[in-house]
């Protein structure tokens, strides 16, 4: 009888221990637009051009521009309306 409790006790405990694993991982992690952005960022890494660049960008999916305060390539943006040119050597 002693051994069949001791069955059951731990029987419960692993079912607890496997419930409260499964509620764990069952719980999704949400990052924020900041963090996404970010990381697209650093996993695309920052590709330089020459040529006529612009001053001002507005975000555009899809395209991509040459900014001229970096001198590189801003995926997912294009030129402001009202931006000024200039030239990236």
């Amino acid at each position: 009888m002693g051994k069949k409790i001791i069955g059951v006790i731990a029987f419960a405990a692993i079912a607890v221990a496997a419930g409260w694993n499964y509620q764990q991982n069952k719980q999704n992690v949400e990052l924020s637009d900041l963090a996404l952005a970010n990381i697209e960022a650093l996993a695309s890494g920052e590709e330089s051009g020459t040529g006529k660049c612009y001053n001002s960008i507005t975000t555009q999916p899809g395209s991509k521009i040459l900014y001229c305060s970096t001198c590189t390539y801003i995926a997912d943006s294009t030129n402001s309306w009202f931006s000024g040119t200039g030239e990236c050597n």
